[in-house]
Parts: C-alpha cells; sequence; structure tokens
C-alpha cells in the first residue's frame, strides 16, 4: 500500500489551488458542501464531528456550523497546518484512518471525504470499519466515491481535460453505487442515502452564476447512480 506523506507533504502548499480555484473546481466544492450538510443533518445530536483525513480542512466550514465540537484529523502535519491557517477552531491531530486514535462510541457524525479513492478495496473497508468503530450507535457516518459509471461514460472527454490540465497519473478507485453499498455493508455499515456531486457535463454553464449551475446540477443529484462525478453516501452503524 502506497505512502502518500511524501506527495500530500510537498502538495499541501498548493492543494487547495489546484482543485478549488478555478471555476469548476469552486462549483464542485460548494456543491459538495451542500451534500454534505444534508447527510449531516441525519445526526441526532451535534456536540462532537470527526473529519478523518480532514487535508487542508475542505470539509471543516461545514462541519463548524453544525456541530459544537470539531476533530479534525490527518496522516500529514503539513496538511493539518494549512487546515489550521484556513479554520482557526477545530481540535486537530496527526494520526492514521486506520488506528483512530478515539475510544469506541465517542462522535455523533463521522465523515471522510475525497480520501477513499486512494485505497484499493481491503484497505478502503479497513478504514470504514474504524470510522463505524469511533461512531456513536445511529450517528452518520459519512463518505465519498469517485463514481464508475459516470466515468465509463465521460472517459473519452475526461482524457482530454486530464491531458490538458496536466493532471497527475490517475491511480484512484471509481465504484459504482452498488459496489459502494456493498463495500459498506461489508464493514458493518447500513447506507441510509446518497447524493450526486457535480459533474463534468457542468463545465459549458461553470462561468455562470451559482443560480444558474445549481439549476444544472439538480439533476446529476438525483441520478447519482450515472451521471455524478462522485456521490455521498450517507451511512450509520448496522
Amino acid at each position: 500500500m502506497r505512502d502518500w506523506r511524501p506527495f500530500y507533504a510537498e502538495e499541501a502548499g498548493v492543494y487547495d489551488a489546484r482543485r478549488y480555484r478555478s471555476r469548476h473546481g469552486r462549483h464542485f466544492q460548494r456543491l459538495h458542501h451542500v451534500a454534505l450538510a444534508r447527510a449531516l443533518g441525519a445526526a441526532a445530536t451535534r456536540d462532537r464531528v470527526l473529519d478523518v483525513a480532514t487535508g487542508t480542512g475542505h470539509a471543516l466550514p461545514v462541519l463548524t456550523t453544525l456541530f459544537g465540537s470539531v476533530f479534525a484529523l490527518d496522516l500529514t502535519a503539513e496538511m493539518l497546518r494549512v487546515a489550521a491557517t484556513n479554520n482557526p477552531g477545530p481540535t486537530l491531530c496527526v494520526g492514521s484512518a486506520f488506528a483512530l486514535p478515539f475510544a469506541d462510541a465517542t462522535f455523533d457524525a463521522v465523515t471522510s471525504t475525497r480520501f477513499l479513492h486512494l485505497f484499493d478495496d481491503t484497505a478502503r473497508v479497513r478504514i470504514l470499519r474504524e470510522l463505524a468503530r469511533v461512531a456513536r450507535p445511529r450517528a452518520p457516518v459519512v463518505v465519498d466515491y469517485y463514481n464508475a459509471s459516470a466515468r465509463r461514460l465521460l472517459a473519452p472527454a475526461v482524457w482530454v481535460y486530464r491531458r490538458l490540465a496536466r493532471k497527475r497519473p490517475e491511480h484512484d478507485a471509481f465504484l459504482t453505487l452498488d459496489a459502494a453499498r456493498a463495500e459498506c455493508a461489508e464493514a458493518g455499515l447500513v447506507v441510509e442515502d446518497v447524493r450526486g456531486v457535480g459533474s463534468l457535463l457542468l463545465g459549458p454553464v461553470a462561468r455562470a452564476s451559482d443560480r444558474v449551475v445549481d439549476a444544472f446540477a439538480r439533476p446529476f443529484d438525483r441520478a447519482a447512480r450515472v451521471l455524478c462525478e462522485q456521490f455521498v453516501v450517507q451511512a450509520r452503524r448496522a
């Protein structure tokens, strides 16, 4: 299994700029935040939340508005330093998603976004089991997946885009919605809701206002199985 720390240690200073500063990236981040907030609406109590593999703190603006105490964990100290600058307030800690330094049933919600795609099937299930372990009974466990169905449909366009944008070679894991559900079940999680987030098909309207982009994005939320770029999964312990 690859050790991602050297890559993200070097990437920390430019991570946000490379992913969220373009028009498409800005819209994607906003739509992802909306989906995350909706998924976390299932939390019965909103005292403590844990964000695993928080990186530069992409999810923290959502979590800090919804929960009293926010804990953010990442394996890479350089990423956490950027997260601390971007989001003062959460409790930050260095640690591994494979062995979370928290007791069982500690949190009212657990999130981990833009992370599982880095690992193979076995590693993802191990991570999901750890997320479930530290979540309280019926607490939402929220993760996301890269959508294999949409990637197959849009493969030629994605290839052109990645070449023109000089993106890094892809070694990411893409799953269908059915495969994601099965993976969650193997980890002891029951999927309660799924929301699609974004699509490369939104490219033609990326220069439009947020209102226009939202109108075009709405079908991709509902069509999580086929068209969306990613899907956000809200689950709970079985």
